[in-house]
């Protein structure tokens, strides 16, 4: 994987009241998507529901090259794997 890319490695979707619990404030659904950065690195980032779901049905994000986070997408980046349950 190219440096400065990520790996999806899981994804859901989660309503506006499952996203509160968790500390987001949201109006619609979003996309929490579990990753792996080129060194290893757990991330999760958090965007747009239907640009996750878009991402996940193209393949890109399973491309084994990685794919790049575009900060508009995606404007929440944590450090780790969130547990959304």
């Amino acid at each position: 994987m190219r440096p400065g890319a990520i790996r999806a490695i899981d994804y859901e979707v989660v309503d506006k009241v499952q996203a509160a619990r968790i500390g987001l404030r949201a109006t619609t659904e979003v996309g929490v998507v579990r990753c792996v950065d080129h060194e290893g690195r757990k991330i999760t980032v958090i965007g747009q529901a239907t640009h996750v779901l878009t991402l996940v049905a193209s393949g890109e994000a399973s491309d084994p090259a990685g794919m790049a986070l575009k900060n508009e997408m995606f404007p929440v980046v944590m450090n780790g794997w969130l547990a959304t349950s």
